[in-house]
């Protein structure tokens, strides 16, 4: 389209306010829609492209789309408008006939209010630094208690990737209301009274203990040298029963050593068996200094003492923890762990974590497929699903390449989308799922209110092909990376396991402490930096005389973030940064976690699934290995070589977009656009 607005005064501003509509496609129950907020060339859904009309010379006058394009021309890249340190804020209203599910973002964080059942308000604010991904929401629409859905991508010839989603009803009826069972374990120590750690903490477990439902039944262990129990047993949280936890907490003092082990064999001793949802929290600022204080044995002995299965989320509060103990405390009982920095407020994220616990809606979640061979799904162990929370499941399967492939479907795909009139591209686009003839089926299965329920979802398609959602590869990669690192910090390191470190990490532009190519030295600029085997030439020698990292022998992984050890500060933000790699729910993870162990990754690009490194003022695929020897295709930017590749190969325009000094693996081919 074209806008013609009159008249602007010098150094004013106008604002402009676009109108449009569009339709998005649903595929089995869940929607996708798409915002484009980048620049350059874009695939706006369409199966069949045809070639970017040639590049507008800058400066140069503005030239109207052809009706037909389904890209934008080529954007000089120096010409890029990133809004470089502006604010993104967006609100979007979803209201529907049918009851909305699993709201989900993989490229943003957002808040989500709930109207309902059937309305939802969804706000997101970002500070805008770099490229800028795409915004992409989806939602489910469902009138089953349990909202499920499926997304899948699978390159040809390859094991696939899904995500599963799993969210419960908006609403929840008292009826429903959960009754849970809770140990809290506090840290007394001598140490919480630094920094008024203990008047924290304390505000923290009185939140935690008001937040109770009346149901439930609860406890307190306070521990130092030795555990001191509030009472034997649990109790109901009624007024009587909260009124006496409050006292207990008033009178707790910061003084003498760190007991963990006998603290934690205490707490599950007070849980019986029973039918309900059990916890226990635990919260500390120190290493064990008495009784027991190796950590291996205390996990062994909190493993066999928990009995009940009870899960154990963890807290360490300031830098003097056992990581080590915490996180397999955590990730070995089926909880969680976070980590509290000294500038970090105690009691809102001590809050926060029991204001999400506190309305278990399904509890000791199983799933089993029918129809489909699935692995190295993540997480490990299922959290039990709390209202208002949603399950995000990754992993790969595996499906028969016989079953009816994206060609087979490729008129009835695109019939119904050609049937409307054409957008150009730089609208938001649809988000097109590839149809398939699989009829998977998964039984979803946990307790509600103590009694096992069954839920039963079919017609689940695994395709043997899907180029859509390229997020889901790389969320799967973040959270093995998180697997991965969490057995060598808690077995020691190998080969096989650092390797595949390296391999993901650098496949996926995850910075990990193996991956020291994907990171910045002090003083170093992005051209320092090459990954091994690039087709392009070798740097100039520095004028300096420093040797680059790019003229440097090659040489084995060496952790270039450390893994910290299991205490003090380089610890406690390699823990953190794990944890957030752990718990990935959407691409914004991979710089969260960087930023908490303070790196800098240096310039790269994640389209479509692939990374690309800048490397030598070209973008370069990190799928590129010289020694794989892959036919080569080399063109010139925008001549018409190049032009009649786009024509024959569409999705490369993709790729192509970032530059005009580009190398790219596609199917089985290597191509380099230079200028």
């Amino acid at each position: 389209f074209q806008a013609s607005v009159f008249p602007i005064a010098p150094h004013s501003e106008k604002k402009i306010e676009l109108t449009y509509s569009q339709i998005l496609r649903n595929e089995s129950g869940t929607v996708g829609y798409r915002y484009p907020l980048g620049t350059g060339w874009r695939a706006n859904g369409f199966t069949n492209f045809v070639p970017p009309p040639r590049p507008v010379p800058f400066p140069g006058p503005p030239r109207r789309p052809q009706r037909d394009s389904r890209l934008e021309a080529p954007i000089d890249p120096s010409q890029r408008n990133t809004n470089e340190g502006a604010t993104l804020s967006a609100e979007i209203e979803i209201s529907s006939r049918t009851a909305l599910k699993n709201i989900y973002s993989p490229s943003h964080d957002i808040e989500v209010k709930r109207k309902g059942e059937q309305q939802a308000r969804i706000t997101l604010e970002r500070r805008l630094v770099g490229a800028q991904p795409d915004l992409q929401l989806f939602y489910a629409l469902s009138e089953q208690e349990f909202g499920v859905s499926l997304l899948t991508h699978r390159e040809p010839g390859k094991d696939g990737y899904f995500m599963l989603l799993v969210s419960p009803k908006a609403e929840l009826d008292k009826s429903q209301t959960v009754t849970k069972e809770i140990v809290f374990v506090l840290d007394t120590s001598g140490s919480m009274s630094d920094d008024n750690k203990i008047g924290k903490a304390k505000a923290a477990l009185r939140f935690g203990v008001n937040a109770l439902n009346a149901r439930d039944r609860f406890n307190i262990v306070s521990f130092a040298g030795e555990e001191h129990l509030m009472t034997t047993g649990l109790i109901a949280a009624d007024d009587k029963g909260k009124r006496e936890a409050l006292e207990f907490i008033e009178n707790l003092k910061a003084t003498g050593g760190t007991n963990i082990n006998d603290a934690m064999l205490a707490a599950l001793k007070q849980l019986p068996k029973s039918e309900a949802p059990q916890m226990v929290v635990l919260l500390t600022d120190g290493q064990p200094t008495v009784g027991t204080t190796k950590a291996s044995q205390i996990i062994g002995n909190v493993g066999v003492a928990n009995k009940s299965n009870a899960r154990v989320f963890t807290f360490g509060v300031g830098y003097d923890v056992n990581t080590v103990l915490l996180d397999a405390l955590a990730n070995e009982q089926r909880g969680t762990v976070a980590y509290v920095e000294p500038q970090e407020d105690l009691e809102l994220k001590v809050s926060s974590f029991f204001s999400k616990v506190n309305h278990p809606v399904l509890s000791d979640l199983q799933l089993n497929w029918d129809g489909v061979e699935t692995e190295l799904l993540y997480p490990r162990t299922l959290p039990d699903l709390f209202h208002g929370s949603q399950l995000v499941l990754v992993g790969r399967y595996r499906a028969n390449d016989k079953r009816v492939s994206q060609n087979e479907f490729g008129s009835t795909n695109t019939a119904f989308l050609f049937a409307m009139p054409l957008l150009t591209s730089f609208l938001p686009q649809p988000v097109v799922a590839t149809p398939t003839a699989d009829n998977a089926k998964l039984t979803l299965s946990g307790k509600v209110n103590c009694k096992t329920s069954r839920f039963i979802y079919d017609k689940l398609s695994f395709p043997a092909t899907q180029r859509d959602y390229e997020f889901v590869p790389q969320l799967w990669a973040m959270r093995r990376v998180a697997h991965l690192l969490d057995q060598i910090k808690l077995n020691g390191e190998s080969k096989e396991l650092r390797d595949e470190v390296v391999a993901l990490g650098t496949r996926y532009g995850i910075v990990t402490p193996y991956t020291s190519a994907l990171v910045l030295e002090p003083g170093m600029r992005a051209d320092d930096v090459r990954i091994s085997g690039g087709l392009m030439p070798p740097p100039m020698a520095s004028p300096t005389g420093r040797v680059s990292r790019a003229e440097r022998p090659a040489e084995a992984a060496k952790p270039m973030v450390s893994m910290g050890g299991v205490a003090g500060e380089a610890a406690v933000k390699q823990s953190s940064s794990q944890a957030t790699l752990r718990d990935a729910g959407n691409l914004q993870a991979n710089q969260a976690a960087a930023d908490k162990v303070g790196v800098q990754a240096y310039n790269q690009n994640q389209i479509a699934g692939k990374t690309f490194y800048l490397t030598n003022n070209a973008w370069q695929d990190s799928e590129y290995k010289a020694e794989a020897k892959l036919p080569e295709v080399k063109v010139k930017f925008a001549s018409e070589a190049y032009y009649k590749l786009l024509k024959d190969e569409p999705r490369l325009t993709e790729f192509f977009s970032q530059g005009v000094n580009v190398v790219v693996v596609w199917n089985n081919k290597v191509y380099q656009v230079t200028e």
